[in-house]
C-alpha cells in the first residue's frame, strides 16, 4: 500500500496528528488528589524514622529522654508540604513528580524533588509502589 499525502491532505493529516497527541497528553498531567499526597507523606515519614533510628537508639541507651523526644518530634511534628505535585499516566502506570518541603525548607534527609511510581484502582485508590528516577517521569508521554 502506497500512501501519499500532498497539499490539503497533508495539512489535514498533520493537524489531526497534532490534535490527537495533544488530546492524549491532557489526561496524563492532571493533578493528584489528597490521598496520593498522603501516601508520599507516609513514605517520607518512614524515611525520616530510618534516618533517625541510630540517634533514637543511643538516646534510649543513655536514658536521655530529652534527646529521644527531640528525635521523635523531628519525625512526627515535621510539616511535610508540596511545592508542586504532578503526575503523568493513569491506571496502573502513573509516575509522580513531587517537590517536597519540610517545615518550609528542603528535606533534611535528601533531595527536594522525588519521583514515585503509583498505580490507581477503584477499590484501593492510590498505591505508592516505589521510587523511580527523574528519567521515568520525563520519558512518560501519556
Amino acid at each position: 500500500m502506497d500512501l501519499k499525502l500532498t497539499g490539503w491532505n497533508a495539512i489535514v493529516a498533520i493537524v489531526a496528528l497534532v490534535g490527537f497527541l495533544a488530546y492524549s497528553s491532557i489526561p496524563a498531567t492532571l493533578p493528584l488528589d489528597g490521598d496520593a499526597a498522603d501516601r508520599i507523606r507516609l513514605e517520607l515519614r518512614s524515611e525520616f524514622v530510618r534516618g533517625n533510628i541510630d540517634d533514637m537508639k543511643s538516646a534510649i541507651a543513655e536514658g536521655d529522654n530529652e534527646k529521644l523526644q527531640e528525635n521523635v518530634d523531628k519525625v512526627v511534628k515535621s510539616a511535610i508540604t508540596f511545592k508542586s505535585l504532578k503526575s503523568k499516566g493513569w491506571g496502573d502506570d502513573v509516575v509522580v513528580r513531587a517537590e517536597i518541603l519540610v517545615n518550609g525548607l528542603p528535606p533534611f534527609t535528601g533531595e527536594p524533588v522525588r519521583y514515585y511510581k503509583f498505580n490507581h484502582g477503584p477499590l484501593i485508590g492510590w498505591n505508592l509502589r516505589y521510587e523511580v528516577s527523574w528519567l521515568s517521569y520525563y520519558l512518560k508521554l501519556w
